[in-house]
């Protein structure tokens, strides 16, 4: 016997799910912007902050990273500021997204120019994610970001950066950057 009751379905019914469609993408980093809903949708936003800049010894830490998703109306603003990596010696600038309700989603910079470089962090997201730190003295290789980019190599006379943090336990695998190798005298990635 079937299933009983005023309304009913079968087991064997297929549910139609409607067409996604992308109304916009924004690949910044070192910019700020907004981008308004031309229709009623479900954003799905990532962020990455800045990793730090290495100095003469110690790798940068890497820039935390965030996910959310979130219901924007038509009309609606989403309002967005993507950190820089830091330049020698110096942290990576946060980034950060304002949705129209006024919460706001962060991920901060890889701290720079220390002996101890911590990566950076996130908050507000539905998935937050840490940057990998350049903990260690000359010959010590930077740790991996949380499910994100690995750390950089070590190098003869100083430690390798930090990976970013990133998503790739997630459907779309993004990983962030990795680390710079010791040594190497880079800057932070944004």
């Amino acid at each position: 016997r079937g299933l009983v009751g005023r309304y009913s379905q079968s087991m064997a019914a297929k549910k139609v799910m409607p067409a996604m469609e992308v109304v916009g993408i924004v690949d910044d980093s070192a910019a700020s912007g907004s981008i308004v809903a031309p229709r009623t949708c479900i954003a799905m936003i990532y962020g990455w902050a800045g990793g730090g800049g290495g100095n003469a010894i110690h790798g940068g830490g890497g820039g935390g990273a965030f996910y959310k998703m979130a219901r924007i109306p038509r009309g609606a603003t989403i309002s967005y500021v993507a950190g820089a990596g830091g330049s020698a010696g110096n942290a990576g600038a946060s980034t950060t997204v304002t949705l129209p309700t006024g919460s706001v989603i962060t991920a901060t910079g890889g701290s720079g120019g220390g002996t101890a470089n911590a990566g950076g962090t996130a908050s507000g997201g539905d998935l937050n994610r840490s940057g990998g730190g350049a903990l260690g003295g000359a010959a010590t290789a930077g740790s991996a970001g949380t499910n994100g980019g690995a750390g950089g190599a070590a190098g003869a006379s100083c430690s390798g950066g930090g990976g970013a943090g990133g998503f790739t336990d997630t459907s779309l695998g993004l990983s962030g950057g990795a680390g710079s190798a010791g040594d190497s005298g880079s800057a932070g990635a944004a």
